[in-house]
């Protein structure tokens, strides 16, 4: 609040020009009431109070968030969303909010080998109709199903590596994915 502190047994004053954010999922007004959060510290935080609506509540940002997560995975723009496939992104109930539609296009990236990802893709990454992509197994829990996908990322890897005869960069290209990001995937797999 003096934009000065000082460290524990220092009598020196150090000028700070910081600003401080704050996330919470509840309504910080309502804890103060109900004395589950410090009044004194919620109106020395809320200088500024911005209320962002659920994802739900807000379905014309699916697109854009699911290409920008995306590109944040280290994917070549060429890959892209069929239309069906983000009408079906955009029809979820989303209730894990923007880390459920980030880990979602990450298990899309897993299970995915075109350059358009599918409505069917999607559907395999929520689980409809897993048993049709991998092995017949339905997962029970998320671990589960990450282990699944991983094993399919890791044979994709293999197949393409042996097509190409171990060219890193054809490999990459037809994954459609840098090389630094097939290195990263060949080095987090033990594929060496």
């Amino acid at each position: 609040q003096e934009k000065e502190i000082s460290r524990i047994g220092d009598n020196r004053i150090i000028p700070i020009d910081v600003r401080i954010i704050v996330a919470s999922n509840t309504r910080l007004f309502d804890a103060v009431e109900s004395g589950a959060f410090r009044s004194d510290l919620y109106y020395r935080l809320c200088v500024l109070e911005l209320e962002i609506p659920p994802l739900s509540k807000r379905k014309e940002d699916i697109p854009l968030l699911s290409y920008s997560f995306l590109k944040e995975m280290g994917c070549s723009e060429n890959i892209k969303f069929s239309q069906e496939a983000l009408d079906l992104l955009c029809a979820q109930n989303w209730e894990g909010n923007i880390r459920q539609l980030s880990n979602i296009v990450e298990r899309i990236l897993a299970i995915n080998t075109n350059i358009i990802i599918t409505k069917q893709q999607v559907e395999d990454s929520f689980g409809y109709d897993l048993k049709r992509n991998v092995s017949n197994v339905i997962p029970s829990s998320n671990n589960e199903l990450k282990s699944i996908a991983d094993e399919s990322e890791i044979n994709l890897i293999l197949k393409i590596l042996q097509q190409t005869k171990g060219n890193r960069t054809k490999t990459a290209e037809i994954l459609s994915i840098s090389t630094s990001t097939l290195w990263r995937k060949i080095k987090k797999y033990d594929l060496l």
